[in-house]
């Protein structure tokens, strides 16, 4: 399978977990949510990582990729799991990135995050 392949099917599974956590429609295989206090979290089904590879013997991609943003920079906050040596935080589905209980764990970590930033001095 080549790159491109592999980008269109994160795409594709992007798409999907796109519309199951906001109902965005999307073109890409990353997205961005706006979050409180000048805050974002890019989500994305990362082409380049090796559950996510057709060639490494899987149907579909199995993982989504986080990364939280404020004022465009990314954070590395330990207390929110975004620690300096792992700068995203990753959730895995057991056959593809997209399974409803992935996308609740996501859906979970979000509304985590919005209570951290609301609740602190942030």
């Amino acid at each position: 399978m080549s790159l491109y392949e592999n980008i269109k099917r994160c795409e594709d599974e992007a798409k999907i977990v796109a519309y199951k956590l906001v109902h965005l429609t999307i073109d890409d295989f990353s997205f961005s949510i706006k979050l409180p206090n000048n805050y974002s979290l890019s989500i994305s089904i990362p082409c380049d990582i090796r559950k996510n590879k057709f060639s490494e013997g899987f149907n579909y991609p199995k993982v989504i990729e986080t990364l939280l943003f404020h004022k465009e920079k990314s954070i590395f906050d330990p207390e929110i799991g975004y620690e300096n040596d792992n700068d995203v935080k990753r959730f895995y589905g057991e056959e593809r990135a997209s399974e409803d209980d992935n996308v609740c764990l996501v859906r979970n970590h979000i509304d985590e995050l919005i209570h951290v930033i609301e609740n602190s001095n942030r």
